[in-house]
């Protein structure tokens, strides 16, 4: 995709195509009915990991960092990030490379009034959620006069104490692209930045007429050349995962006597 002026392009690899571009959190239904119980637990049990994050998007970066699913999905601005992921696993089926673009206006930092709102849906029970979702075509007094409503603008308050229960409920149905603080070695490795989901689970129509998609095609059959070929430029398992158990994992894969 040709990069143009006041447009950014993001990507995803996906090791088979037939993947659904969506977030960990909405691919198990027992995941997504107790998303509030699954990140609580993780800071409760954990509270000195998340003693420096200030927001619940930074918690939802972290905990999806050690394997939480969240409603962020992971994107690069690196292509050839995306190409790693695409080839790295499913030997036998066609990955897929898609890459989205966008004004430059409409990408929020990690400290935008729209990604917090969207982020503090992760505190409400699903009844709120649904509530929320049956509301969504009403009209925006009314929608914010909802109890549930006011619950979320609690979350939203408790990292910025400005925000006033302003909330437009179509904004809720649409992801955002985000970028994030560069606050650990992964994210910098991959270029990282997230699509944060709101209510609905799936890339909708009006999200697509905001974003332009292309999906590239990874045939089966070159996955094993590409690897290797991103080898040599440096992209593999160790630098793409920068950590120690990441990089020995590596390491030890490429002085390992092959089979007789």
């Amino acid at each position: 995709m040709e990069k143009k002026s006041n447009v950014s392009v993001f990507y995803r690899g996906h090791a088979d195509k037939s993947f659904l571009c969506q977030p960990s959190l909405f691919r198990d239904a027992g995941h997504r009915r107790h998303e509030d119980r699954l990140l609580m637990s993780l800071v409760a049990t954990q509270p000195d990991a998340f003693s420096a994050d200030s927001s619940t998007f930074e918690r939802l970066v972290r905990a999806q960092h050690y394997s939480l699913p969240t409603r962020l999905l992971d994107i690069s601005s690196n292509p050839l990030i995306a190409l790693y992921f695409s080839v790295c696993g499913e030997p036998n089926a066609d990955g897929e490379v898609i890459a989205f673009a966008c004004e430059d206006k409409l990408v929020k930092f990690f400290g935008s009034d729209s990604v917090s709102i969207l982020s503090n849906l992760a505190y409400l029970k699903p009844a709120e959620r649904n509530v929320l979702r049956k509301n969504m075509k009403s009209s925006k007094d009314h929608f914010n006069s909802l109890s549930e409503v006011n619950r979320l603008v609690c979350f939203i308050k408790e990292e910025k104490p400005y925000f006033t229960a302003a909330i437009n409920p179509a904004d809720l149905s649409q992801p955002v692209f985000v970028k994030p603080k560069l606050s650990n070695r992964r994210i910098v490795a991959q270029n990282g930045a997230f699509i944060v989901f709101g209510l609905n689970k799936n890339l909708d129509s009006g999200f697509s007429e905001k974003f332009i998609t292309v999906r590239i095609n990874i045939p089966a059959l070159r996955k094993a050349q590409i690897l290797s070929e991103l080898d040599r430029l440096g992209i593999n398992e160790g630098t793409v995962f920068p950590d120690l158990e990441k990089s020995s994992v590596y390491i030890k894969s490429k002085y390992k006597a092959p089979l007789k």
